[in-house]
């Protein structure tokens, strides 16, 4: 008999899915590769269940819409600290097409996973009650990065993701400012090991916060090292301070708020 706790959480994800896709008559022109956010706050007496949930259930389903061509790929971070946002699903879709597509067979899905609607929807109901609050949005790297959530067998690293509000028409100066200055020291940074990878992502449409830096690290001790390092490169790029301060300004220029969130992958 299928686990009804199995049947309600996987609903419950893939109703996120066909709330994803509902506003899709005005997404915008650019097309192509793209990720699935879903943020989520969980009441924390909840938490652990809903860890042992998604790492039993959620990640098996995903691996089976994956074989199916419905997915690229998909992965899962919990809450280290940091964030009011203490789960965090990525889901990666070939195009907005294949959004559609798991939409349209979202009623197959249900119908599959729930003979029982009744009963599978009072369930449903009891899972939405631990969620606080949850938002998703879809989002794309940018200048030149890309997600590689790929996961290492024994690997627990740290994910530090920070979400910024970027003022409204400023995407393209924000791009150019992050190919011109954080790429540049990232790379150096991920070269020699301080950081073991970074993305830029920029939102599509679906999220307040519509710029998310990600970078990957082994653990804590690298923050601080992180910070120093990145001054050193910095100030051996740019010698003069007065120039270093403008370059600052005019990214602090484009922001509206700011918060960070330190993040374990939960394996696949």
């Amino acid at each position: 008999m299928e686990d009804p706790m199995r049947t309600a959480l996987f609903l419950l994800f893939v109703i996120s899915f066909t709330l994803l896709a509902q506003p899709l008559a005005a997404q915008p022109a650019q097309d192509g590769p793209l990720w699935a956010m879903s943020f989520w706050k969980m009441k924390l007496e909840t938490l652990p269940e809903w860890r042992r949930l998604v790492k039993q259930v959620w990640n098996r389903d995903n691996d089976a819409l994956k074989k199916a061509g419905l997915i690229e790929d998909h992965a899962t971070f919990t809450h280290d600290y940091g964030s009011e946002w203490n789960l965090l699903t990525f889901t990666r879709f070939k195009d907005y097409a294949a959004v559609d597509a798991l939409d349209e067979q979202a009623d197959a899905i249900t119908r599959k996973y729930s003979p029982d609607t009744v009963a599978t929807a009072a369930l449903g109901r009891a899972l939405r009650s631990h969620v606080i609050e949850h938002y998703d949005s879809f989002v794309r790297p940018i200048a030149g990065t890309s997600l590689n959530v790929a996961t290492v067998p024994g690997e627990n690293s740290l994910w530090v993701f920070s979400s910024y509000r970027i003022k409204m028409g400023h995407t393209d100066d924000l791009e150019k400012w992050l190919t011109d200055n954080w790429k540049q020291t990232d790379e150096e940074l991920k070269k020699e090991g301080t950081i073991q990878d970074f993305c830029y992502l920029l939102h599509d449409y679906g999220s307040d916060w519509n710029f998310i830096r990600v970078v990957k690290v082994k653990g804590y001790a690298d923050i601080d090292k992180i910070q120093k390092r990145s001054q050193e490169i910095n100030t051996k790029r740019t010698p003069d301070a007065a120039e270093r301060q403008t370059k600052g300004r005019m990214f602090s220029d484009m922001v509206f708020a700011h918060f960070d969130s330190f993040m374990r992958q939960m394996g696949q």
